[in-house]
């Protein structure tokens, strides 16, 4: 028989929350994190991040993504600045095709990114982005207290310990050092509904479920203070019946037949820093997001479908 801990809080009180894609998530008694249980093996979690036939595939759908998200990233930056100043080393921790990490050496920063398989590799290779180091954090062995900031987007929803990971990430972190980390946000109306289809937040990818107290009490617990924390998007009706949500990077993920080069990204950066015409309805939504959506939903009560934190190393 195996023994259930919450991988969070080590709690041995766990309780069936549902069922979703065949795999059983629980729910903590003590932190309300939901997880899947039983965890999948280590081998498990490596092959499905190591072992991609079609490296070409992969990359591909990181470069749409990247398309769509370097404003983000250069915000990212502009915030961490802010908290941060000068320009430090970086780590971007399982950093996909490395365009986080890529924007970050362009803004001055001396910027690595890490990644499990060799297809991040050769999606860096491509584009001439140094700095790549492929490995887990144990085979990669960084010095300790080495990097300024560690960048963590869309990581511990996949990690099988997800707090054992995170104090190995302290180690290498310098004393006042910044983390950024997001993850899926688990406590949103259609969750809470029962409506959410798990598009895109399936097992066996996703295997931890967290939600605004449980995160930043994983990250509180390993030696940091929060500076920041906060939801964002994903208060849409198709989400809130049930339906699958519409957004440009699940499109990324859907259309292969998008070609990058005929993507006017000149045009996305002008419309993202001047704003696009907009009609009395979009005007409206605008408004509404911005003084009730936004302060209430996202910022007061943590319903956005993102999750993200800023933190410093005590």
């Amino acid at each position: 028989m195996v023994l259930e801990i919450c991988p969070v809080c080590g709690c041995k009180q766990i309780n069936p929350e549902r069922i979703v894609n065949g795999y059983q998530l629980k729910r903590c008694v003590s932190c309300n994190m939901v997880f899947v249980s039983p965890r999948p093996s280590p081998i498990d979690i490596e092959n499905l991040y190591t072992n991609r036939e079609n490296f070409d595939e992969i990359i591909s759908v990181y470069e749409r993504i990247a398309v769509l998200k370097i404003f983000e990233y250069q915000e990212c930056l502009e915030k961490i600045s802010q908290v941060l100043p000068g320009k430090g080393k970086l780590l971007d921790f399982a950093c996909g095709a490395g365009y986080f990490f890529e924007q970050a050496q362009n803004a001055g920063w001396e910027a690595h990114g890490s990644e499990l398989g060799e297809w991040a590799k050769a999606a860096c290779d491509a584009r001439n982005v140094s700095n790549i180091h492929i490995g887990s954090l144990d085979e990669l062995n960084f010095p300790e207290e080495y990097f300024d900031v560690i960048y963590a987007a869309q990581v511990f929803e996949h990690l099988r310990e997800p707090r054992n990971e995170l104090q190995k990430l302290s180690k290498i972190l310098r004393s006042g050092g910044l983390l950024y980390a997001d993850v899926p946000n688990y406590h949103t109306l259609p969750m809470i509904f029962g409506r959410d289809k798990f598009t895109w937040n399936e097992p066996p990818q996703h295997i931890n479920y967290f939600s605004p107290n449980n995160f930043s009490k994983m990250i509180s617990a390993v030696g940091f203070s929060i500076e920041l924390i906060t939801t964002s998007g994903g208060l849409n009706w198709e989400n809130l019946l049930g339906r699958r949500v519409k957004s440009d990077i699940l499109n990324a993920y859907d259309n292969e037949n998008i070609n990058i080069n005929n993507i006017d990204k000149d045009n996305i950066y002008q419309e993202k820093l001047c704003g696009r015409k907009e009609s009395i309805l979009s005007m409206t939504k605008k408004i509404i997001k911005k003084i009730i959506v936004d302060p209430i939903f996202y910022k007061k009560l943590g319903l956005g479908i993102n999750l993200s934190v800023l933190a410093r190393k005590q």
